[in-house]
């Protein structure tokens, strides 16, 4: 499984979820100080093609489910 991170974590928790998910893909929004809004989100999503989320700035919503 695979996991996408774009919020910030430690690098003893990211080593913690490595533990569970075969890859991390770690983009945590303050590389950039930007969120993500919808468009951008969908595109990261289908580019990155996750299992799961982890977020906390960027912009979810119901489109991003299909």
């Amino acid at each position: 499984m695979k996991l996408y991170v774009r919020a910030p974590y430690s690098e003893a928790r990211l080593e913690e979820l490595k533990t569970w998910f075969d890859e991390v893909v770690y983009e945590p929004w303050t590389d950039t100080g930007e969120r993500y809004y919808e468009d951008e989100m969908l595109e990261n999503l289908l580019k990155v093609k996750p299992d799961a989320l982890i977020t906390e700035l960027d912009r979810i919503t119901d489109a991003l489910r299909k």
